[in-house]
């Protein structure tokens, strides 16, 4: 008797102990909401996130509205945490739109959201190497041009043979695209290519230095950044779409 009664006892405190010790489950419902209240404090992992723009309904269906576009990047659980007490101007400024280029997307008609959703399988950290997994992966289907052309060593070969313009891309306020691609150009012609391929085709602007980090266009430190392969929202388990009322700054 006394046996059993410990051996209900011990139950009872292990019980007791990880129902102390468990992280409650966000719903993705309830993020959206302390977000969009800007009451938003903790998140937990495994949440992430991402910004959108377009001028139709449409446009909102994947997580781009370049269907041409491949490769997206998005937030973290720590990055939708950074934006939720900025404005929603500002929430695009941390995440590495120049404003000049908020003041001419809003001119021509663009608007914003940001869709919040549980994560996916796909997603991993904006890393020189990991952009070359994707642009690897992208292109497994197409002609040997493009497969040669636009292979993970490629890129590979211009974050880690060419330090000059990690450096160059590191010091934002006197790099240009331009620069840095007649740096490339004088290396070979390819890497020139390649570089200019990432830019247009993946928005991987001058202010990606592969760290896993975004910069602002003043080269000020931004949040976490992460990548994937485009995918239709519909497809997610759990998400949520939030208007953003974007106003520039005077």
């Amino acid at each position: 008797m006394i046996k059993l009664v410990t051996l209900f006892s011990t139950i009872i405190l292990i019980f007791m102990s990880s129902s102390i010790l468990a992280t409650p489950v966000q719903k993705v419902y309830e993020i959206a909401t302390a977000f969009k209240s800007k009451t938003l404090s903790k998140v937990n992992n495994k949440i992430f996130a991402r910004i959108l723009r377009g001028k139709q309904d449409s446009d909102f269906l994947t997580m781009t509205h370049d269907l041409n576009r491949k490769i997206v990047f998005y937030l973290d659980s720590k990055g939708i945490e950074e934006l939720t007490t900025l404005s929603d101007y500002d929430k695009l400024i941390k995440v590495g739109y120049p404003d000049k280029y908020i003041h001419k997307l809003l001119h021509e008609g663009y608007f914003f959201k940001i869709v919040i959703f549980k994560n996916n399988a796909m997603i991993t950290s904006a890393s020189w190497e990991n952009v070359g997994k994707l642009v690897n992966w992208v292109h497994a289907n197409q002609s040997n041009f493009y497969k040669n052309a636009y292979s993970q060593d490629m890129v590979i070969k211009i974050s880690r043979n060419i330090p000059h313009l990690i450096s160059a891309y590191s010091n934002i306020a006197v790099s240009s695209p331009e620069e840095v691609y007649n740096s490339l150009r004088q290396q070979g012609g390819e890497l020139w290519e390649v570089r200019k391929y990432l830019h247009k085709n993946l928005n991987l602007n001058k202010n990606f230095t592969g760290n896993g980090k975004t910069y602002t266009d003043k080269g000020e430190l931004g949040v976490p950044e992460f990548i994937s392969p485009n995918i239709k929202i519909s497809d997610l388990n759990e998400s949520i779409i939030i208007d953003l009322k974007v106003v520039p700054s005077l």
